[in-house]
């Protein structure tokens, strides 16, 4: 996929919604990162100001808890996540973002996924198991994410968020 067709998928999975209007469970860009709201407090309207909304949530990349206050009528970066189960097939050791997964029909897919802390334990598990004892299943979200600072272009991106190493 070209970078341009690349940042035109992942701006198709942007929404806008009002800052009061979130809630808990839902999936924000925040600071270019993806992030899943973990708690929403609202203020109530002042003498002189609006009703205030204070956001929390989590980057599912790194883990950074991410908080945002706003005026509850500014708008916020909805996304609309992709979110499937694959068997783990191959690591390519030269090329260590990109990993090989097998879906419900046995097919060969391949990514390159973010290095986020699910992504290295999971790495890291594989290595360990030298003697491919185990089938390791993961749970890989598509979002749209910024590339470098939060005014950089927008890319898709493959995001372990979640994995399982079962016994043969």
């Amino acid at each position: 996929m070209s970078a341009e067709a690349n940042s035109d998928a992942a701006k198709e999975m942007l929404s806008s919604i009002q800052s009061h209007d979130v809630k808990k469970g839902q999936y924000l860009l925040l600071k270019g990162q993806p992030c899943k709201v973990t708690d929403v407090q609202l203020s109530k309207t002042g003498k002189h100001g609006h009703m205030k909304a204070k956001i929390s949530a989590k980057s599912l990349v790194s883990g950074t808890k991410y908080e945002s206050v706003k005026a509850g009528h500014v708008m916020q970066q909805l996304i609309a996540i992709e979110k499937d189960e694959y068997q783990l097939a191959y690591i390519d050791e030269d090329e260590k973002e990109t990993l090989r997964f097998l879906d419900d029909n046995g097919n060969e897919t391949e990514f390159k996924v973010l290095d986020s802390t699910e992504a290295k334990a999971l790495r890291e598990a594989k290595q360990e198991d030298t003697e491919d004892e185990k089938d390791f299943n993961a749970t890989v979200i598509k979002a749209p994410m910024s590339q470098g600072d939060e005014n950089g272009a927008l890319i898709v991106a493959h995001i372990i968020i979640s994995w399982k190493g079962t016994k043969n």
